[in-house]
Order: structure tokens, then sequence, then C-alpha cells
């Protein structure tokens, strides 16, 4: 397997969130979750990747500086 390959990155992505569950997970699940979206255009995938871009430079460490700053504000009160 090539670990560069983003298909070899999809499924292990896939492995480590179904290791999780109780009863495990079966071949059908794998191919529920690695099955390529249906009708995803290359316009389509350019906007889901600037969202995702947008998201992890913007928003996801706004959210963390807001709840430091609540966590912080709480333990000094």
């Amino acid at each position: 397997m090539r670990f560069t390959d983003p298909r070899v990155q999809a499924l292990l992505n896939v492995c480590g969130a179904l290791a999780l569950l109780p009863a495990g997970f079966t071949n059908r699940d794998l191919r529920h979750h690695l099955a390529p979206p249906p009708g995803l255009t290359p316009t389509g995938l350019t906007h889901a990747l600037s969202l995702t871009h947008l998201a992890q430079r913007f928003l996801i460490p706004g959210i963390s500086q807001i709840t430091d700053l609540a966590h912080r504000a709480h333990l000094a009160a």
C-alpha cells in the first residue's frame, strides 16, 4: 500500500473511525464510507475544498480561542 495514495488515506481514516464500534464493522460498512460521493463535479469539489480550508484556517482556531477565553474567565471567577 502506498500511504500517500488518497484511497489508502481514506481507508485508514474509515478504519480508525469504525474501529470504535462495539460490534465491529463489516465490508459493507467500509463500502458505504468509501464510495465516491454521487455527482460531485469539479466545481463542487473546488467549493468543498475551499470550505474545508476556511474551516481549518479560521473557524476551528476561532472557536478554540473563544472556548479558551471562556475557560480562563471561568477559572478566574
